[in-house]
């Protein structure tokens, strides 16, 4: 029982001093395309189902990188940095030559 009451603590004391601030809200994963031949196919056949974003990290200048995995096939990228630019419709970046 004191365990119990140490780990509740000890969770109460984390997430009090834990404050989150959401940044940028996404539907689904979109990406800076070269072509609109390369968007339209992504959107088209809803390639964008085939991507999860499994990583991101907040750089000291505000810069935010994203990793997703390619754990199914047709994702554009494996790296990018997401662009804030239009707050309706943020996009990533690639980085790698998915």
């Amino acid at each position: 029982m004191l365990r119990f009451i140490f780990l509740i603590t000890c969770y109460s004391f984390v997430t009090a001093e834990l404050k989150l601030e959401e940044l940028v809200g996404i539907s689904y994963v979109n990406y800076d395309f070269k072509t609109d031949q390369e968007r339209d196919d992504y959107l088209n056949n809803k390639r964008y189902v085939n991507c999860t974003i499994s990583g991101i990290k907040v750089a000291s200048d505000g810069s935010i990188f994203v990793s997703v995995p390619r754990w199914r096939e047709n994702v554009p990228a494996t790296f990018a940095i997401l662009d804030r630019s239009n707050e309706e419709s943020p996009l990533l970046n690639p980085l790698d030559k998915g």
